[in-house]
């Protein structure tokens, strides 16, 4: 190994593993920007509080894993933070509720974490298929710079623990296809068989639709037939799993109980809904045909550079399409709620891994116009990583309310769903009862938050609630008002005007390669404009 060769790949896999952590607090102190997050952090929190390792019943409907290694990093951060704080664990709960964004750090440091996993997992994979250690680093480039795995894995969602899962069981599923004639496989418990149905169910566990990676047991079965006692192995290790996975579901069956019905009927139990609006399954299999095609542009375009050359690993080239096709199909006939271009993109950032496995399998020499795709993808990386980085229309408008309105006599009627303003025990007074949890209930206990003096009214504010005449009055507002008795008084765009267009943000409209309005913005977030009323 030559000495460029050694510090082209130590710098390309540092500059990855460094960009995880870039915009690591986006959005912060706000927690409502990032859908998905509080359930790792009020969950844990509300669990210790009631002395208990257990989810409360409700508090997570999902991610179960994800919950309990959150509780392990907020119980240990919590005792590093307890001396500052003179061992008072009221002291310390006091300012949490205050400044819950120390907390809200830690899910998404762990996505951090987890990402470094699978850098590791995927340069392992390539080292043994790809000899050509510029085609490995451009694989890698193309994976951890494309825009919906780069979006993901900055946010403390369920879905980066489950992919990790679901990409460590896909490692020793390939490992058990490709060492079939060894002599020394099948003599140990812990090889790639067990391993690859362990991990499969794991994943499965802490989100159901990777329900999906189980496919690897059947084709287990079928490849192995001709071995009977290999065969009963691969019973033995489902049953196994299936027996941990049942076990560790009981921790918290009413929330995986409440997920199940969410995700494969139309009822809603979290809200006591049914869906009537959704895609027929053809539409969904059409509609996350474009997305696919548009979010993983550069890699699609790699795969049609490189078909031509034939496959050289038919057994990764049969595993990888075998996962891609059965999640691709699985989401498409589970999540038919999804009935609009960007709407739960998240849903598809699986493909992208088993799209860039599959690309491995083929027989291909680097060439240089492969470096053009290279740069394409880092450029829209680099942007995406400065968005992630600099404040969202959310934080401007946040900080303008600290520096200019915060003053008495003053109501603020917030508009702005995204716009998480502090609230003063005045304020939370007038919450409806169903919203007011912990915060709200400690606000009003403690009089805390004194220093925020405006009355804030927004979507969980009673209804009819009485303004002082002699108050005044600020509206927040996504668009443009034209009403004579409102005076504009600030505003806070993203050069984005048209109104039916969504604004970019990690949850919305992201990861479209053909969408060049992601250059044209300043920030993410909506247009957001402020008015005094006269």
């Amino acid at each position: 190994m030559s000495l460029v060769k050694m510090d082209w790949e130590k710098l390309v896999l540092l500059m990855l593993a460094v960009s995880f952590f870039v915009g690591i607090g986006h959005a912060f102190p706000m927690f409502n920007v990032i859908s998905d997050e509080m359930y790792f952090v009020g969950g844990v929190l509300r669990a210790m509080e009631n002395h208990t390792i257990l989810p409360a019943a409700g508090d997570v409907p999902y991610g179960t894993l994800t919950y309990f290694l959150n509780y392990i990093l907020v119980a240990g951060f919590l005792i590093i933070l307890l001396p500052f704080f003179g061992f008072s664990v009221f002291n310390l709960k006091m300012y949490l509720v205050q400044s819950p964004e120390l907390i809200y750090f830690l899910p998404r440091l762990l996505s951090a974490l987890l990402a470094l996993v699978l850098l590791w997992l995927f340069n392992q994979m390539f080292k043994k298929e790809l000899a050509d250690y510029r085609s490995r680093l451009l694989l890698l480039i193309l994976l951890f710079t494309n825009l919906l795995v780069v979006s993901v894995l900055h946010t403390g969602k369920v879905w980066v623990l489950s992919i990790v899962l679901s990409v460590t069981s896909f490692y020793f599923f390939y490992q058990a296809l490709s060492q079939r004639r060894s002599p020394e496989f099948g003599k140990k418990l812990a090889n790639p068989l067990f391993f690859s149905i362990f991990f499969a169910f794991l994943a499965a566990l802490n989100f159901p639709i990777f329900i999906f990676g189980l496919i690897n047991i059947p084709i287990l079965i079928l490849y192995f037939w001709p071995d009977k006692k290999m065969v009963l192995a691969i019973v033995e290790y489902t049953l196994f799993a299936l027996g941990l996975y049942i076990v560790i579901s009981l921790l918290n069956f009413g929330g995986i109980k409440t997920l199940f019905i969410n995700t494969f009927t139309a009822y809603r139990p979290l809200d006591s809904t049914v869906l009537t609006d959704n895609l027929s399954v053809l539409s969904s299999i059409w509609l996350n045909t474009q997305k696919t095609l548009a979010f993983f542009a550069p890699l699609i375009l790699f795969l049609v550079l490189v078909v031509k050359n034939g496959i050289k690993n038919k057994i990764l080239f049969f595993a990888a399409t075998a996962y891609f096709l059965t999640y691709f199909f699985t989401i498409s006939v589970v999540a038919t709620w999804a009935t609009t271009f960007y709407a739960y993109s998240r849903y598809l950032m699986p493909l992208g891994f088993f799209l860039t496995l599959l690309i491995a399998s083929f027989n291909f020499n680097f060439r240089k116009y492969f470096y053009l795709i290279g740069a394409v993808s880092l450029v829209y990386f680099s942007f995406l990583l400065y968005y992630l980085s600099v404040p969202t229309t959310f934080n401007q408008a946040y900080d303008f309310v600290q520096k200019n309105i915060n003053q008495e006599n003053v109501v603020i009627i917030n508009q702005v769903w995204e716009l998480q303003l502090p609230k003063n025990k005045p304020s939370y007074l007038l919450e409806k009862e169903n919203f007011c949890a912990t915060k709200c209930r400690n606000t009003i206990t403690y009089d805390l938050n004194p220093y925020f003096q405006p009355l804030v009214i927004d979507r969980h504010t009673q209804e009819d609630v009485a303004i002082s005449p002699d108050a005044t009055v600020y509206y927040f507002e996504n668009n443009q008002q034209v009403n004579l008795g409102l005076e504009l008084v600030a505003s806070f765009e993203n050069n984005l005007t048209s109104k039916t267009k969504e604004f970019f943000s990690v949850d919305s409209r992201l990861a479209n390669y053909f969408d060049f309005d992601f250059f044209r913005i300043k920030n993410f977030g909506s247009n957001i404009y402020v008015y005094r009323k006269n």
